[in-house]
C-alpha cells in the first residue's frame, strides 16, 4: 500500500524501483501475481485517483513488465496484461482535456 502510494503521489525513480522490486519479489505465484494486477486496478479505479495518479501506475506497470520479461516471471506478466488495458481506459478518460495524451502514448 504505502509503496504504490509513494509511487501515485510522487512518482519519482526511487519510488518506482522500490515498488518494482516489491512486486517482482513477492509475486511469484500466479495468484499473489494475480492479487497484485487487481490491486493496482483497484487503487487506479479509486474515484478520487487523478488522472496524474493513473499514469504512474501505468508507468509502474510498465517498468514491471520490462523487468518480467527479462527474468521471464509469466505470472507477474499475465496478470498485469489482464488489468492493463482497464487502468489506460480509466486513465485516459480522466484527461478531459488531453493534457496527458502524450504520456499516454509513450507508455
Amino acid at each position: 500500500g504505502q509503496l504504490l502510494t509513494a509511487v501515485m503521489d510522487t512518482c519519482t525513480k526511487d519510488s518506482i524501483l522500490q515498488a518494482r522490486t516489491w512486486i517482482l519479489g513477492n509475486a511469484d505465484s500466479s495468484q499473489q501475481a494475480w492479487y497484485v494486477g487487481q490491486f493496482l486496478l483497484y487503487r487506479a479505479a479509486n474515484p478520487d485517483a487523478s488522472c496524474r495518479q493513473r499514469l504512474h501506475v501505468l508507468y509502474l506497470m510498465n517498468d514491471c513488465l520490462h523487468h518480467a520479461a527479462k527474468k521471464h516471471a509469466t505470472d507477474i506478466i499475465n496478470a498485469l496484461q489482464c488489468v492493463v488495458v482497464a487502468i489506460l481506459f480509466l486513465a485516459k478518460q480522466a484527461d478531459s482535456d488531453g493534457t496527458y495524451r502524450p504520456k499516454f502514448e509513450k507508455v
